[in-house]
C-alpha cells in the first residue's frame, strides 16, 4: 500500500509539472495529493482501484483548450456516461483506430527537442533521463520511476556534498566587534587551544567526510 501510494503521488506530481510547463501556471502540490488521497480511500469502497493523475489525458485536455481544473471534472463525467450508457457500443471501437490517437498524443507531449537538448549536455541529469527512458520502454513505468528517483536522490546527495566549504577562522582585531575572518589563519598565526570554523553550504551526512577532513587538517 505504501509503495502504491508513493508511486501514485510521484506520477501525479510529475504530470502536474508537465502540465505547468504546457500552460505556464503552477500547481498546488498539497491540494493535489490531499484530493488524490481522499479519492483513493473512498473509491475502493465502491469497487474501484487506486488512480493517479495521467499525463496523457491531462495533455489532451490542455491541447483541446482546457483552462481550468473543471475540465477534469467534465472529462470524468463523460467517461462515466460512456461507461454506463454506451459501454456496449464503446467496446465495438476498433483498437486500430484508437492506437494512432494515443501515439499522436504521446508524440505531441514528448517534448523531443528538450529531450535531445538534455541528452547533449552529457551531465548526471542526462544520465538519469536516458536510464529512466530506457527502463520505461524495456520494462515498465513503475520500475523506471523507482530506479530514476533513487538515482536522482543519490546524485543530488553527491552534488550537495561537493558544495560544502569549511574554513578555519580567527578573530580580526581590526574588524568591528572582533569578527572572525578566514584570512587571519596562517602557518605562523594560529590558536592551538581553540579552533573556530565557518561552514558554508548544506551540512548533512553526505558532507560529513569533508567536515572531518577540515577538522583533521586544522589539528595538524
Amino acid at each position: 500500500a505504501f509503495i502504491i501510494a508513493m508511486l501514485g503521488s510521484i506520477e501525479s506530481l510529475l504530470s502536474a509539472v508537465v502540465a505547468d510547463g504546457m500552460t505556464g501556471s503552477r500547481h498546488n502540490s498539497n491540494r493535489e495529493l490531499i484530493g488524490q488521497g481522499i479519492a483513493n480511500m473512498i473509491t475502493p469502497l465502491f469497487g474501484g482501484i487506486p488512480a493517479t493523475g495521467a499525463i496523457a489525458r491531462t495533455a489532451t485536455n490542455i491541447r483541446s483548450g482546457a483552462v481550468s481544473p473543471f475540465s477534469g471534472v467534465v472529462h470524468g463525467i463523460v467517461v462515466l456516461l460512456v461507461l454506463v450508457l454506451f459501454a456496449p457500443y464503446a467496446s465495438e471501437i476498433p483498437l486500430a483506430s484508437m492506437a494512432p490517437i494515443l501515439m499522436l498524443v504521446a508524440w505531441n507531449m514528448s517534448e523531443r527537442h528538450e529531450f535531445a537538448h538534455v541528452l547533449r549536455t552529457r551531465t548526471s541529469d542526462s544520465l538519469v533521463l536516458a536510464l529512466t527512458f530506457a527502463l520505461t520502454v524495456f520494462t515498465d513505468l513503475t520500475t523506471a520511476v523507482e530506479v530514476g528517483l533513487l538515482l536522482a536522490v543519490i546524485l543530488f546527495v553527491k552534488r550537495m556534498s561537493q558544495n560544502l566549504d569549511v574554513s578555519k577562522m580567527l578573530p580580526d582585531p581590526l574588524a568591528r566587534h572582533g569578527k572572525v575572518k578566514a584570512y587571519m589563519v596562517s602557518d605562523g598565526h594560529d590558536c592551538p587551544q581553540i579552533s573556530i570554523y565557518t561552514v558554508d553550504g548544506p551540512l548533512f551526512f553526505g558532507a560529513a567526510h569533508l567536515f572531518e577532513e577540515s577538522l583533521m587538517a586544522g589539528m595538524e
